[in-house]
């Protein structure tokens, strides 16, 4: 029965916290991971800062995905994205429940800017990992 058992993880966290690291472990060879660095086409934007409108572009492609997956069955999907936010994410949460999934999320450990920027090697300015903070923290305050 087990095996019949499927997850949705939503993972949070700043960049160069750990999120892409645990998914893979999480995954293992069944489940699949959505995020920046697989998009289709082999395309990757991982350390690049998206506008709201090519945020917007990339959330529909991954959610396309997504919906291919919950369609496969697949038995662990994976949301692998930094800061999002709760409207964002309803919809993943809503239509894997509907397909019967587990949905939880994996709220990853808070680190400043500066950690992040020297576990990324300076992959993301330090500027924009700040930025990802002020938004991490300025939600956590409301």
């Amino acid at each position: 029965m087990e095996a019949d058992i499927k997850y949705f993880l939503i993972m949070r966290g700043i960049a160069g916290s750990g999120k892409t690291a645990l998914a893979r472990k999480l995954a293992g060879e069944k489940g699949k991971i959505l995020s920046l660095e697989n998009l289709p086409n082999n395309r990757t934007i991982k350390y690049k800062p998206l506008t709201p409108e090519e945020a917007v572009l990339v959330d529909t492609e991954i959610f396309e995905i997504f919906c291919k997956e919950i369609e496969c069955e697949t038995p662990i999907i994976i949301l692998d994205r930094t800061n999002l936010q709760q409207w964002v994410f309803k919809k993943y949460s809503q239509k894997a429940q509907q397909a019967g999934y587990i949905v939880t999320q994996v709220i990853m450990p808070r680190i400043s800017a500066q950690e992040a920027f020297t576990i990324l090697e300076g992959k993301i300015s330090l500027e924009d990992l700040q930025k990802m903070v002020d938004f991490r923290d300025h939600k956590k305050k409301k």
